[in-house]
């Protein structure tokens, strides 16, 4: 007896997956984060994370509309697109931010009395929101000592610089509106830029760089035609 002929079984193309999951009264979804080097999307049918031939494709495809490469750089990126059946198309926002360093205009005044000699003055400052802000200052000579004086000034000055800093962070979030998130600066003050005055070297502080972050809400439409093709 002749063997039964195996029915020949045709794909559907990607359109016509994705409608016939809209029939079926499901929600096809695809979502995306990362940022730093490190980035992926995946997708949802209702609600629930779902790996064949046809999410794989589709998530490739979403990969090229998003066009973030390795996803390296200093920027995080989420968001999510749901299949509209009318546009035949994921639909949906990404939402980007980028970090960046302002300059913001301070007025910092230090005042080292004479007798403290030094080639420079270096002062570290680093902090994260929702941390301490902290400061480290330390004379540099080059030849020569440091005594007990010019330790207790410094121990003064990060106190003061502390709370002076603080104080531009706060400035620099009221007048630009924006987030604070971290400042991380080295400033070498020398001899040369200071004012001479009576009894001491004053040295003045103008700015400050705060990081922050830009943000920018992108449209995303990934639109899914006929030629959408699973390749056999």
């Amino acid at each position: 007896m002749a063997k039964k002929a195996k029915k020949l079984q045709v794909k559907k193309s990607v359109l016509e997956w994705c409608n016939q999951q809209v029939i079926d009264d499901k929600e096809l979804s695809i979502h995306w984060e990362g940022g730093g080097d490190s980035g992926w999307a995946y997708f949802q049918i209702d609600g629930q994370s779902v790996e064949n031939e046809y999410t794989a494709y589709l998530v490739d495809r979403m990969y090229e509309v998003l066009d973030y490469g390795s996803w390296a750089g200093e920027f995080n990126a989420s968001g999510s697109a749901e299949y509209n059946p009318e546009s035949q198309a994921f639909e949906g926002i990404d939402e980007y931010s980028e970090d960046e360093t302002m300059s913001h205009g301070c007025n910092i005044v230090i005042q080292v009395p004479k007798e403290l000699w030094h080639d420079n003055l270096s002062i570290s400052i680093e902090g994260n929101d929702g941390e301490m802000t902290r400061v480290e200052a330390r004379f540099i000579i080059k030849n020569g000592f440091l005594s007990d004086k010019h330790t207790a000034f410094t121990d003064g000055l990060v106190d003061k610089m502390e709370e002076e800093v603080d104080a531009v962070i706060n400035d620099f979030v009221n007048v630009t509106g924006k987030d604070y998130r971290n400042i991380w600066q080295t400033i070498i003050l020398e001899p040369t830029e200071g004012v001479v005055k009576e009894d001491f070297l004053e040295y003045t502080i103008k700015q400050l760089g705060i990081g922050t972050m830009s943000s920018e809400d992108k449209d995303i439409y990934l639109e899914i035609t006929a030629e959408d093709e699973l390749s056999n």
